[in-house]
């Protein structure tokens, strides 16, 4: 259940499933979800068994479906080094590798498979828009574990990532360890649904049983809810492999830096003038390097990519909902690993109110800024072109999903001496990251804002409500 569910619910129709390496405990679970329509088995030898009937007797309506005949086809021919085979049946959402590399031969064979650019290419081109492949990476490493350890994953997430793959997740059942890797980022808005979002998943999904009992026995919600966050032991032995990979330990970085608590700031109207709204000023003198508030930033107002959808559903209908947009956009900041899908975080205190420095001029820099890492020092929303885009620095990052929401809102730090009374200002180029297109849109609108040409969303909406107040 663990290797096979995942995924499949990370696809949001899942009809075509190939399984390689074949196994009828795998074979039983994919033909728990009622979309799937084509199963094809790929063996890794010439040996190939016979016997696939599996026991679907109490699967209301899969009992003729599970006849080999009906939607599994079996492929005799084993594939070989470049998944030609594969390759030519095409557009699979689903592709399960069922090799447990903890064997020496079938690590081998695994390296070999998906560190080849051609066979990488062939899965690639064989999958459809939104498909994805699910890998066996073997046990769960031990902290005793030569850093050279994990090197051979690395080998295999960058492979897949230079053939165009968009998206890889890492999750852990037991001592096992899968991967799933996505040709779009779109399978990760599923992957991060809620619990409640998922029940409701399974329960249009998975067959009914004639017994009345679920067909799924250990999977569910809670369990999903699980796999969405990498296990420690997977952080500490992908932090260990050389070079260190980008980002790990970002978050002890601050440990040492004095913090400057949220009671040392003022919020008052911004000093840039009419129509800038309300500004953060410092109470007391900073010193560079220092943090800020560090303790009170640790539970934002998080709207996830369904509770957007929902939004804009209903902005329409509901008068009230643009007032939370408002609110959201306003206030807080896009967070995206899906293409033109967002998801917003809105800080929970009085940093909220921090403006933007336009032409370069903001004296704190925010963990935001640097994960998003712009390769400009003197990018402002003056120069600000759409190449300017920031890219993912990998597919595979355990350290970064083990603490998605916590690196959103790590840490905030002076970038020079601030006197008492002067205004705080930050970043904002980097609020809007679902696609290369709404980053330059929101480049632009800030050039507006910053050149005097038009105000801010707040102060827009504030204007706006106190004019129907008046006309009341």
């Amino acid at each position: 259940e663990a290797f096979v569910h995942p995924a499949l619910f990370s696809h949001s129709n899942p009809k075509r499933v190939a399984i390689i390496g074949g196994g009828k405990n795998v074979l039983q679970e994919v033909v728990k979800h009622e979309s799937i329509s084509e199963i094809e088995i790929f063996s890794i030898t010439a040996k190939n068994s016979d016997d696939w009937g599996i026991d679907c007797g109490d699967f209301v309506g899969r009992e003729e479906r599970c006849n080999v005949n009906e939607i599994l086809e079996i492929k005799t021919e084993p594939l070989d080094d470049h998944f030609s085979v594969l390759s030519e049946e095409g557009a699979f959402d689903v592709i399960l590798v069922n090799i447990d590399p903890s064997e020496v031969e079938n690590k081998r064979l695994m390296q070999k498979w998906f560190t080849n650019d051609v066979s990488v290419l062939s899965l690639y081109n064989s999958l459809s828009d939104g498909g994805m492949v699910v890998l066996q990476l073997g046990k769960l490493p031990k902290n005793r574990d030569p850093p050279r350890s994990e090197h051979w994953k690395l080998q295999i997430m960058s492979s897949l990532e230079l053939a165009g793959f968009q998206s890889a997740v890492l999750y852990s059942e037991s001592s096992s360890t899968f991967s799933v890797v996505m040709k779009s980022s779109i399978g990760k808005m599923f992957w991060y649904h809620s619990t409640g979002e998922l029940e409701l998943s399974i329960h249009k999904r998975i067959v009914r049983t004639h017994s009345g009992s679920s067909a799924l026995k250990h999977f569910d919600g809670s369990t999903m809810r699980k796999y969405q966050i990498p296990h420690k032991a997977h952080q500490t032995a992908h932090c260990n492999t050389m070079p260190k990979p980008i980002f790990c330990g970002s978050l002890d970085s601050t440990k040492n830096k004095q913090d400057i608590p949220l009671s040392n700031f003022d919020v008052k109207m911004s000093s840039l003038g009419e129509g800038s709204g309300r500004g953060l000023f410092a109470a007391v003198d900073l010193k560079k390097g220092s943090t800020i508030g560090m303790k009170e930033t640790r539970q934002p107002v998080y709207l996830g990519y369904s509770s957007m959808e929902v939004l804009g559903t209903y902005w329409d209908i509901v008068n009230e909902i643009v007032s939370v947009w408002n609110y959201v956009d306003g206030y807080g900041w896009e967070s995206s690993n899906v293409e033109n899908k967002s998801s917003y975080y809105v800080e929970p205190n009085v940093l909220t109110f921090s403006n933007h420095g336009c032409n370069g001029s903001y004296n704190i820099i925010d963990a935001l800024s640097v994960t998003r890492n712009a390769e400009r020092d003197d990018l402002t929303e003056q120069n600000a072109e759409i190449t300017d885009f920031p890219k993912l620095h990998s597919i595979f990052m355990p350290y970064v999903d083990r603490h998605m929401h916590h690196m959103e809102v790590a840490w905030l730090e002076t970038l020079r001496d601030i006197k008492a009374g002067e205004e705080i200002f930050c970043n904002y180029l980097f609020f809007t990251t679902s696609s290369a297109e709404k980053f330059y849109e929101e480049t632009q609108v800030l050039k507006r804002i910053c050149n005097g040409e038009e105000v801010g969303l707040i102060t827009l909406s504030e204007t706006k409500q106190s004019s129907d107040r008046s006309e009341l």
